[in-house]
């Protein structure tokens, strides 16, 4: 029994580095570097907390209180696909026009904020509802949990095992972008930081549009349909 939860906390911390590396590229890695570039590691690590939270709960959802709901009705629902695409549209104006703003050391090794410098709830917060918003997020960890409880035959404790070890993992390795990613925080000039800021203010209003048009006009599509299917298949077998 120990055995198979720990093979299951490994295989789930690897995949979770796998798919951390090389499928992460959507508005909240952007974001996540932009953040880290503009603030240093300290200040833009909630950044990746809150991105973390924001998937424990959608996977915690989704194993409890929502594993039996029509997720691609829902996340195809023209109202709630509009007001995803409005949050991640207005955070993705918020960062074009944001001016650069930095956190800067004083000659004792103190803090000295300079001006627009967010603080570490609102660079939390904005982590959390980026991810948390974002419906293309929740079919990713509803795939995820259908082919886990689909292909393995995992029982509901090495279920949230593997998940465990997966949401671990990807903390990790988001945690080691910020870092990276903060190296470039003293030697980028404010001219580069404003560029960063309108190249992911842009990524982010175009991504917005983006999750409308494929969530409202991609509803009847039939490969998404046909996962749909597949998903809810997995659900129903696993609770009888």
């Amino acid at each position: 029994m120990l055995g198979n939860i720990l093979m299951e906390l490994l295989l789930g911390a690897f995949s979770g580095v796998l798919l951390s590396l090389f499928f992460s590229f959507g508005p909240a890695f952007f974001s996540l570097l932009q953040t880290s570039i503009h603030y240093g590691y300290k200040r833009a690590a909630p950044f990746a907390f809150g991105v973390f939270v924001a998937d424990f709960f959608i996977v915690f959802l989704m194993l409890t209180v929502l594993k039996n709901v029509n997720m691609y009705g829902v996340l195809h629902d023209p109202w709630v696909a509009s007001i995803a695409g409005i949050v991640i549209l207005a955070m993705g104006i918020y960062t074009l026009f944001k001016r650069p703003s930095r956190i800067e050391m004083s000659e004792d090794g103190t803090e000295v904020q300079m001006p627009n410098v967010e603080k570490r709830r609102y660079v939390f917060i904005r982590g959390f509802l980026l991810n948390f918003v974002n419906p293309l997020i929740w079919i990713y960890w509803v795939s995820m949990i259908a082919l886990m409880l689909g292909e393995t035959g995992a029982s509901s404790s090495e279920v949230y095992v593997f998940f465990a070890g997966l949401l671990g993992a990807t903390l990790s390795l988001d945690l080691i972008k910020c870092k990276t990613a903060s190296l470039f925080h003293r030697i980028i000039t404010d001219r580069v930081l404003l560029i960063i800021n309108r190249v992911v203010g842009v990524i982010l209003i175009v991504f917005a549009f983006y999750v409308v048009f494929s969530m409202v006009l991609f509803h009847s599509d039939p490969d998404a349909q046909q996962l749909n299917n597949f998903i809810e298949g997995i659900h129903i077998g696993h609770n009888l």
